[in-house]
């Protein structure tokens, strides 16, 4: 059940990312250097110049991301991927990766880092996601530390910091509940 319930709130996160263009100004907080933070799910977004959206969340036990654009099409709904992410330079694989499509034309992806992914975010320059060697999304992280403090400050203040040890390990294939957006 703590998994539906992880899944289903990385799953509302994707819809805020991908509204994030059509929502009223209120809605988001903004923070320095294009990174904005929805208050009630405690996730940041970034739009770079060619549409992709980056979304991060902060919990103890995980940082997701989402990355979506309009631009993007062909993509199967739930299937899982391989991807890659490059900081600064430095590249690793992306354990578990899922696209998603949503009923409003964003396509995208979304997977999840350890904990431990919070300091290299905040320490990095430059984001890349790469998929099959071609780069999908080039983001500047400039003021993302200052993001990433702001979101894990409201995840502290709206869930305490600690939801159990299996709450956000975000395992399993959650395509059912993204259908339903």
């Amino acid at each position: 059940m703590l998994k539906a319930i992880a899944a289903a709130f990385l799953v509302a996160g994707l819809g805020a990312v991908a509204g994030a263009q059509t929502e009223a100004e209120e809605d988001f907080q903004a923070l320095s250097d294009g990174w904005h933070l929805h208050p009630s799910m405690c996730l940041l977004h970034h739009q770079d110049e060619s549409e992709w959206v980056l979304g991060l969340r902060y919990s103890d036990m995980t940082i997701d991301f989402d990355v979506s654009s309009r631009s993007q099409s062909g993509l199967e709904h739930g299937g899982t991927v391989e991807l890659e992410l490059v900081l600064d330079g430095a590249s690793r694989p992306v354990a578990e990766a899922h696209s998603f499509v949503l009923a409003d034309g964003w396509q995208g992806y979304s997977f999840w880092e350890g904990a431990e992914m919070f300091d290299q975010l905040k320490g990095a320059g430059s984001l890349e996601l790469r998929r099959q060697g071609q780069v999908l999304a080039r983001v500047d992280l400039t003021g993302v530390a200052a993001a990433m403090e702001a979101s894990k400050a409201c995840y502290v203040a709206n869930f305490g910091g600690g939801l159990g040890d299996d709450s956000m390990n975000m395992t399993g294939d959650y395509s059912t509940d993204m259908n339903a957006m």
